[in-house]
């Protein structure tokens, strides 16, 4: 009985033996599921709901961006364009038209922002603006890189035996300071970027890589500005449609990059868009300059050049609006956000 009720050993191989402080392998996996089933538990549920809505919703969000930014400006353009082939008459300065239908981009994206996000959307919208916590460097390429690009578009046109563009005199010179800041807030830039680059671009990098994000918003882009090549008033109309749509593409893709590889600094970008609305007609790239259209075709292709070299370099997408209720902002240079999103 005495050794029957005894508990036998089982013989254990030495090699079994697990060293001092250490458990079994089989344990040591358990615990570690467990472990992370406990922290996953622990997550945020709010924040991942969001997120989820935030990605749910962009389809729908940036179909109404595209629809407002074209019904609000075309409304105001076409009966420009209209009224300037005597089809109808408008009780409006067609310069004030004009200079409206630039804004339809930002009063769209303000209206969405703060119908979807309220006050918190609208401070991390404008906010963009202010990010000039940046490299210098980056004001350097925004500023100099446009006036290079243009400038050696005009020395290539000269090269080939083209007409030199009258440039303005050197005590004039001044004068195109100050337009640059007439540029900005009247000639597009001011009023197309907070949507455009502000709203938009973040939405699309939410579901599509920098290439293709960059290929749809410059194509959407370059077909709003439809209604300006039927009028007099333009640069547009001296230019044919699909030499700028060309354009608007390449300068898309590197406005992107400028976006993503700063943080979403729309400070950059507007001054870039200045830079390039600014000299365009001093430096002779607009067939009025010089009765070529052959600058601007130089110019296209330059830009180009240096759109094909960033897409090689692209920084990951920076998605301002993959954010929580109360995260703020966040600069997602790694691409990583909550929620994944494509590319």
């Amino acid at each position: 009985m005495e050794s029957s009720s005894r508990q036998r050993v089982q013989p254990v191989h030495p090699c079994a033996v697990e060293p001092a402080g250490q458990e079994s392998q089989p344990w040591r996996w358990d615990s570690m599921v467990n472990s992370f089933k406990r922290k996953v538990s622990t997550l945020n549920a709010r924040s991942i709901n969001h997120n989820l809505r935030v990605r749910s919703a962009t389809p729908f969000l940036l179909l109404m961006y595209v629809v407002g930014t074209f019904s609000l400006a075309w409304l105001v353009w076409i009966p420009l364009v209209l009224a300037e082939h005597g089809l109808m008459a408008v009780p409006i300065a067609p310069t004030l038209l004009l200079f409206a239908g630039t804004y339809a981009p930002t009063i769209t994206a303000i209206g969405l922002t703060v119908w979807r996000w309220r006050g918190r959307g609208l401070r991390t919208l404008f906010g963009q603006a202010l990010r000039w916590r940046v490299g210098y460097w980056w004001y350097v390429i925004a500023i100099v890189g446009p006036a290079l690009v243009m400038g050696g578009a005009v020395g290539m046109h000269l090269l080939l035996g083209g007409t030199a563009p009258q440039f303005p005199a050197l005590q004039r010179w001044p004068l195109v300071l100050i337009n640059f800041v007439a540029v900005l807030l009247l000639g597009g830039p001011l009023g197309e970027e907070f949507g455009w680059r502000g709203f938009a671009l973040p939405l699309l990098q939410q579901r599509l890589s920098v290439g293709w994000a960059s290929l749809v918003l410059g194509s959407v882009w370059g077909v709003w500005h439809l209604p300006l090549f039927f009028t007099r008033m333009t640069l547009q109309h001296t230019l044919p449609v699909e030499l700028f749509l060309a354009q608007t593409v390449g300068l898309t893709i590197i406005f992107t990059w400028f976006y993503n590889s700063t943080g979403g600094s729309l400070l950059i970008i507007l001054l870039a868009h200045t830079v390039v609305n600014t000299l365009a007609q001093p430096l002779g790239i607009v067939p009025a300059a010089t009765g070529s259209l052959r600058p601007y075709v130089l110019s296209t292709l330059l830009v180009w050049v240096g759109a094909l070299a960033v897409l090689y370099r692209a920084q990951p997408p920076h998605r301002t609006w993959g954010m929580t209720p109360h995260a703020g902002t966040r600069h997602l240079n790694t691409g990583i956000s909550d929620v994944q999103g494509g590319g």
